[in-house]
């Protein structure tokens, strides 16, 4: 009888050791720029990788071990300060001196541009007309192209 039970028992976990959930990917993208590369997928469980000799291809789970490395080309060796956050109506943009001009951009959370303008050494944004929520700040070099993005919360 206790034969019989353990043999039960190892067919049922080699049964559910043996399957696996697998689930196609509905939707992914890939970002890379010369500093890092960026990559996610939605829907999960599958992997799948396929190479060939002009590129490869892979779909379906890619964590583990989550590591998000910045991909825009910051603005090096310059103080850039943005308070308060979270904002309740006004929020300042603080750039050291610095000969070169900027530019800022206020996005929602959904990417949608609504405001932009230059920056000053130190320049103020009115939030008062906007909702609570996420949105981002993106300060811009004007001749590098160089970019800083803030993540500002609206209470």
């Amino acid at each position: 009888m206790k034969k019989k039970y353990l043999s039960s028992i190892v067919c049922v976990l080699c049964f559910f050791i043996g399957t696996a959930q697998e689930a196609l990917v509905s939707s992914g993208q890939t970002y890379v720029k010369s500093q890092g590369e960026i990559s996610f997928s939605v829907g999960q469980i599958a992997v799948s990788f396929l190479k060939q000799s002009n590129g490869s291809l892979s779909e379906g789970v890619q964590q583990g071990d989550i590591h998000i490395e910045n991909i825009l080309n910051e603005i090096p060796n310059v103080d850039i300060l943005l308070y308060p956050n979270p904002v309740a109506n006004d929020l300042f943009i603080s750039i050291e001196e610095s000969s070169e001009e900027y530019y800022y951009y206020v996005y929602t959370s959904n990417g949608v541009l609504l405001e932009e303008n230059v920056c000053s050494n130190t320049s103020r944004i009115s939030f008062a007309n906007y909702s609570g929520g996420l949105y981002f700040v993106k300060i811009v070099e004007r001749e590098s192209n160089l970019i800083n993005q803030y993540t500002i919360i609206k209470r």
